[in-house]
C-alpha cells in the first residue's frame, strides 16, 4: 500500500473562477447549484478574488497491490499458481472542491509560472490490473 499527501498550502481554483460564476450564465455555461444561490449579479465578469483561494490538504491512496500463491502440490499438473491485483488511485480524502489537490500545471504567462493554480485539469485515472501466473 502506498500513501501519499499534503498539507499545510492552499491552490487557487481557477476552473471555477473561470466557469462557475454568475457571469457563466448570460453565455450559456453550465453552472454548479452554489452558484444559483450566491446572490451574484450575472453581469459579473470572474476576476481574480480570495473566494476561490481554497486549503488543499489531501491524503491520496496511489497504489494497492494484493496477491495469493496457491500451492497446488506436486502430483498437479499445475505446480503453482499466484494471483495477483495492483489498484492506482483509488481514493483521495480532501476538502478541496475541485478536480484534484494535486496540480501539476506548469504552464506559464508572461513569464509568471502558473505553480498552485488549478485550471481545467484532467482528472488522474483509476486504474486496476489483475494478474495470473502458472507454473507447470
Amino acid at each position: 500500500m502506498y500513501l501519499n499527501g499534503q498539507g499545510g498550502h492552499h491552490i487557487y481554483n481557477n476552473t471555477a473562477n473561470a466557469f462557475f460564476t454568475a457571469g457563466s450564465l448570460g453565455s450559456g455555461r453550465n453552472v454548479t447549484e452554489d452558484v444559483l444561490e450566491s446572490g451574484e449579479a450575472q453581469g459579473n465578469t470572474p476576476i481574480v478574488s480570495t473566494n476561490f483561494l481554497e486549503k488543499a490538504d489531501f491524503l491520496r491512496l496511489q497504489n494497492l497491490s494484493v496477491g495469493y500463491n496457491f500451492d497446488l502440490g506436486e502430483n498437479s499438473f499445475i505446480k503453482a499458481m499466484r494471483v495477483s491485483a495492483n489498484a492506482q488511485n483509488l481514493f483521495v480524502l480532501t476538502n478541496y472542491s475541485g478536480i484534484d489537490p494535486e496540480v501539476s500545471n506548469t504552464a506559464s504567462r508572461n513569464g509568471i509560472p502558473s505553480f498552485g493554480i488549478d485550471y481545467t485539469p484532467f482528472p488522474r485515472p483509476r486504474t486496476l490490473t489483475v494478474g495470473l501466473n502458472v507454473t507447470f
